[in-house]
């Protein structure tokens, strides 16, 4: 009974070590904290408090498609349509937190886009009062990269990859906005470093761990 839950206790860790899951989220979050400040939408940063929650859910996506094994084609295909279905649940939410569920939800933000769509390309006119589109738009954006980072992490094992990524959407954030967000790139620096080196201790401690099991037992 005990040797069963002990194989199942180690397969759900991550070889890298559950503390590099925390810190990759914490590198798609400070993304999303960035886009967020920006106040793209309207000036409101309300509109795009969402974000890091959909950074952690993203990362926590590529971090499942790796613990079991997917490919990478199939992890980002599947997290493409999961992640088309719950951005506009969320998106829904914040512009009509009354809809009442999730369906609602969805055909708020569903609406909001088609509705951006024909005013620009079928009503011809040259701005359009919808907003939703570009919550759409951002959401996904942060979603994709927080997938990334994951899979890249665990699914790959390589978390430079995931830091060349967030890193590279966090300074073209910062260099388009007006606003001042050096304190994102002081703590995500340091992040990045802590989060290169324990991905890479943790793997070659885990890989060492492995590599002791397999060691054939000489019976004298």
């Amino acid at each position: 009974m005990s040797a069963p839950t002990e194989r199942r206790r180690v397969s759900l860790a991550p070889d890298e070590g559950w503390l590099t899951l925390a810190l990759t989220m914490l590198l798609a979050v400070c993304v999303a904290w960035s886009i967020n400040d920006a106040q793209w939408v309207l000036g409101k940063v309300e509109l795009t408090d969402f974000l890091p929650l959909v950074a952690v859910l993203g990362v926590l996506w590529g971090f499942i498609g790796g613990k079991v094994g997917w490919n990478r084609p199939l992890t980002y295909l599947l997290g493409a349509v999961v992640g088309a279905l719950l951005v506009p649940i969320v998106v829904g939410f914040v512009l009509e937190p009354r809809a009442g569920g999730l369906g609602p939800w969805f055909r708020v933000a569903s609406e909001s886009a088609v509705n951006a769509y024909l005013d620009l390309a079928w009503r011809n006119k040259a701005l359009t009062q919808e907003y939703g589109h570009f919550m759409l738009a951002l959401g996904l954006l942060v979603w994709g990269t927080g997938m990334f980072a994951g899979y890249a992490t665990f699914g790959r094992h390589r978390p430079v990859n995931a830091i060349v990524i967030t890193g590279l959407l966090l300074l073209t954030n910062m260099v388009i906005t007006p606003r001042d967000q050096i304190w994102f790139l002081v703590i995500y620096t340091h992040r990045e470093n802590v989060h290169r080196l324990l991905a890479g201790q943790e793997l070659r401690h885990a890989r060492a761990r492995h590599a002791l099991d397999q060691e054939p037992v000489h019976l004298l």
